[in-house]
């Protein structure tokens, strides 16, 4: 799988910052690679307030910080998922939301192998 590995450091380093930022009182963050043939995802997932699910189709809007971000604790200025969408769209990699308030979120990275990339430098791990 092809990508490029500066970009997608800072992406994963926004999706980080922000399941601290948002974590519950416990919290627990866990990655998980599920591979597939021609495709890999990537999961974050953490343990923290959770998204409103009429809130979702607009977290990567610019400046858009939904109802926890607006509150004094966070004080959220909406560009991290702006920019991080807008990486992740530049480099082909889709990314799905599932959140459940006060419970968990998870965010989905794909890493899809496409004939396009054969001349790309590969991720080094």
């Amino acid at each position: 799988m092809w990508t490029d590995r500066k970009w997608l450091v800072y992406v994963l380093d926004q999706l980080l910052l922000n399941a601290i930022k948002y974590r519950s009182k416990t919290p627990m963050l866990t990655f998980s690679v599920v591979t597939e043939p021609g495709v890999v995802h990537l999961t974050v997932h953490d343990n923290g307030c959770g998204i409103k699910e009429e809130e979702i189709p607009r977290i990567f809007n610019k400046g858009f910080t939904g109802s926890n971000g607006r509150k004094e604790t966070y004080k959220s200025t909406g560009m991290g998922l702006y920019f991080s969408k807008r990486i992740l769209d530049r480099l082909g990699h889709p990314i799905v939301v599932q959140s459940e308030v006060s419970k968990s979120t998870d965010m989905t990275i794909s890493f899809y192998q496409l004939s396009d990339y054969a001349n790309l430098t590969k991720v080094s791990h």
